[in-house]
């Protein structure tokens, strides 16, 4: 049996071959591809890594595929021209490589050229760029302060990452779709007999405007999926006082937020808005001196190292589809294939489950030094 890296290297040659023969002009537009049995015949793999690597090409957009008929090569859009992939110069962005992977994968998918650039008080030179759209990942306040979209040719498509527009804006906006995460991470509990559920977030509601939208935008799904299961939801979201910027402030209010808890009742499960809240809580009960069989079960957000660690349930949020979803926006735009109207693409979560839903889970399951 071969070793998993020698089946990882097989699946790299079988993409390899696969990109060559799709991208070097082999195959014309709507030209069928071999089939999985004849790629792993042609390649000597098995029909499993063969069909693996077929996946891979297909998500960069180099092939269409007609279910129970076939695949069939497309030929590259060299119209796409340069992308733009404009960043924020202050501090960096935890998942910012992995956006700029997606981005960059699906621009040269699309016979493209990806640029990127930091947003800076001299950007004159920038009109002279041959670019043909623009995606904004930068704070809202730096797009304030700059005129950055001067700085482009006039009408050239930008998408921006966030989920509400400013007053008059017009730009295509991208996010991750919070409200459907919080509605399946409270599913997820309620599913496996949770009834007592509380939401703990990062937001404060009464602020006229927060930068914490997605925790608030979380709690209503979370609200949406205990009223439709008939449960009680008044009285079961948990907020600070003030909204903190970081992944320690997140922490802290895991910790004060869980005695509030705590004072409530008997709260028997959790969906926290991230997983720093979600260590929070664990520190605060450990702290009271609450008993580890009675600590409730835990849905969180971001997949970080510190909810694998912990063997926490997670939703994953894809940082690379942003950057692909924002080429096809973009794409789109650039080829009128989009109404006129503005548009918001929220790409989906993904649910990791792990211990953290099960009963007595942390004097069973829970690893890790808590910190």
């Amino acid at each position: 049996m071969a070793s998993r890296r020698e089946t990882q290297e097989q699946q790299r040659g079988v993409e390899q071959a696969l990109r060559a023969l799709l991208g070097g002009g082999a195959l014309e537009h709507g030209a069928m591809l071999p089939s999985v049995s004849e790629i792993a015949q042609q390649h000597g793999v098995s029909r499993y890594i063969a069909h693996r690597a077929l996946q891979m090409v297909g998500e960069e957009g180099l092939f269409r595929a007609v279910p129970k008929v076939g695949s069939f090569a497309k030929t590259l859009d060299t119209g796409v021209a340069s992308q733009v992939f404009l960043t924020d110069d202050g501090s960096p962005h935890p998942y910012r490589r992995d956006v700029q992977i997606g981005f960059d994968s699906r621009v040269a998918a699309r016979g493209g050229m990806a640029l990127s650039l930091e947003l800076s008080a001299s950007c004159d030179s920038w009109r002279e760029l041959p670019a043909s759209g623009v995606f904004l990942m930068a704070r809202e306040e730096r797009l304030d302060s700059l005129s950055w979209r001067e700085s482009f040719a006039p009408g050239v498509p930008c998408v921006r990452i966030g989920s509400h527009w400013r007053e008059g804006e017009q730009l295509d906006l991208l996010s991750f779709d919070d409200e459907d995460g919080g509605y399946r991470a409270t599913r997820h509990l309620i599913e496996r007999g949770f009834r007592s559920i509380a939401f703990l977030g990062v937001h404060v509601p009464t602020l006229a405007t927060s930068a914490k939208v997605w925790s608030s935008e979380r709690e209503r799904g979370f609200v949406r999926a205990l009223g439709e299961a008939g449960l009680p939801f008044h009285g079961m979201a948990f907020w600070p006082e003030r909204e903190s910027d970081d992944a320690e402030g997140a922490t802290r209010v895991g910790q004060i937020l869980s005695r509030a808890m705590l004072n409530w009742g008997d709260v028997r499960a959790v969906v926290a808005a991230n997983d720093a809240v979600a260590m929070g809580v664990l520190q605060g009960l450990r702290e009271a001196g609450v008993p580890r069989d009675e600590w409730p079960a835990i849905v969180a957000f971001d997949n970080s190292e510190a909810s694998r660690r912990h063997n926490i349930t997670s939703l994953h949020l894809p940082w690379d589809e942003i950057g692909r979803e924002a080429i096809d926006l973009l794409w789109g735009r650039a080829h009128g294939q989009l109404p006129p109207q503005r548009q918001h693409r929220a790409v989906p979560m993904r649910l990791i489950p792990r211990l953290s839903c099960r009963e007595k889970w942390p004097s069973r399951y829970l690893t890790g030094q808590l910190t």
